[in-house]
């Protein structure tokens, strides 16, 4: 059944902030500053009832001093522009949850709700009343929000005896059950939550050599009952084919790498119990936004000479990788020579894209140089396909084999 005249919730929709990044050696402050005032400013133009922020507030578990005293002077900040909206943010899996909830009492007595873990008792058993929150506006109840934190799956307490892969399924099963049992007057209910759900677009994000590390979610591990389902994780905005035009990733309001090569904003949704949400997108351009240049390799003579006619129409210039195929060694003077061409270009240079010349059977790209941890999460094999790879060699299917092999030994030896 169908109200009439359905209550509608208007809601500011934005995720992964990742304050405090370091991006190839440069410090990203102005950058944050510049994105969270936009996110003032689209909130004082919408008037929405809550602002919800789906996760990943900072870049890392223990972010600086500068990058939390931004994030509180822009929160309050918001707050005081906007008095009479609610403020809900979880945290993601680059967030510390103990550090997001070590000021939630403060930040309450303001109308700001942080949510930073799965709550449970002593004895372990699930607290849904943390997670659900009553959206006000004018002293009246406009809707609910239950706001859920990145967790691994198996960290949810157990429902209903569930155990394993079905824990979440369960636990936000229960959780919905408990709003509608608190709303009697058919409110709009939406759900946050900072996971990958099956069948969502990946395009520009990394999770890790080949996406081996990805857990996902299936839209049916919901359940039923939520009316928007504002989701966190992945940075390319996107309303999931599946879900009827209810579960949304609003994406990175801005591009934290440079394959990230899509719109960045925020999303307003108007949600209505028991049917779809109008959804807006609201685009803002960084004033230093990252390109990837020229838009298709060239030979690096070629590309250091497409870079000098470059024009940048950002007011800061822009981030820069240029784009290389890798069909000779770069010279010795490579990079003194590309930083010399971007700074006379107003551009800030941080990575050269190595491509190779295709070969039967692979792909185009060559593996970017990778950090310490990166390494140490791929597997040899992985190590050692990538570096033939560099070298414009296909590794041969009977090595691979032999490599596994190996590895496979040594690790069994291990265990003895």
């Amino acid at each position: 059944m169908q109200l009439n005249n359905p209550k509608k919730m208007k809601i500011l929709h934005t995720s992964d902030w990742h304050l405090g990044q370091i991006f190839y050696g440069y410090d990203r402050s102005q950058d944050d500053e510049e994105m969270l005032r936009h996110i003032r400013e689209i909130a004082e133009q919408e008037r929405p009832d809550a602002l919800l922020v789906s996760g990943d507030v900072y870049n890392i578990a223990a972010p600086s001093a500068a990058s939390q005293r931004l994030f509180t002077e822009a929160i309050v900040s918001i707050r005081k522009s906007c008095p009479d909206m609610s403020i809900v943010i979880t945290a993601g899996n680059h967030d510390s949850a103990s550090r997001l909830e070590a000021t939630k009492d403060l930040w309450k007595e303001i109308g700001v709700n942080i949510v930073g873990s799965v709550a449970r008792d002593l004895e372990g058993q699930p607290v849904f009343s943390r997670h659900i929150i009553e959206i006000k506006k004018d002293g009246r109840s406009v809707g609910f929000v239950g706001a859920v934190p990145y967790c691994y799956v198996h960290n949810f307490p157990a429902v209903d005896e569930a155990q394993g892969d079905e824990r979440q399924g369960a636990w936000f099963r229960a959780l919905l059950s408990e709003i509608s049992r608190r709303n009697n007057a058919r409110l709009p209910v939406v759900l946050m939550a900072h996971l990958a759900v099956s069948g969502s677009d990946l395009t520009g994000h990394t999770f890790g050599p080949a996406n081996r590390e990805i857990e996902f979610a299936d839209l049916s591990d919901f359940g039923q009952g939520f009316d928007y389902l504002a989701l966190g994780h992945i940075h390319c905005p996107q309303t999931l084919a599946c879900s009827g035009g209810k579960a949304r990733y609003c994406g990175a309001p801005k591009a934290v790498s440079f394959d990230e090569e899509y719109h960045h904003g925020v999303t307003i949704a108007e949600v209505k119990h028991g049917m779809a949400p109008e959804i807006k997108e609201v685009w803002r351009d960084s004033s230093r936004p990252v390109v990837t240049w020229p838009k298709e390799p060239e030979p690096f003579e070629e590309a250091l000479e497409l870079l000098k006619t470059y024009e940048s129409t950002a007011k800061r210039g822009a981030y820069l990788r240029l784009n290389v195929l890798m069909d000779s060694p770069l010279p010795v003077s490579a990079l003194e020579q590309v930083v010399k061409v971007a700074e006379s270009r107003g551009l800030i240079f941080c990575d050269i894209k190595r491509t190779m010349p295709e070969l039967p059977g692979e792909s185009k790209e060559a593996p970017r140089s990778f950090s310490v941890s990166q390494l140490r999460e791929m597997r040899p094999e992985q190590v050692a396909e990538n570096y033939l790879q560099q070298k414009g060699i296909a590794m041969p299917d009977d090595y691979r084999d032999k490599l596994s092999e190996c590895i496979k030994r040594i690790e069994e030896e291990e265990r003895i």
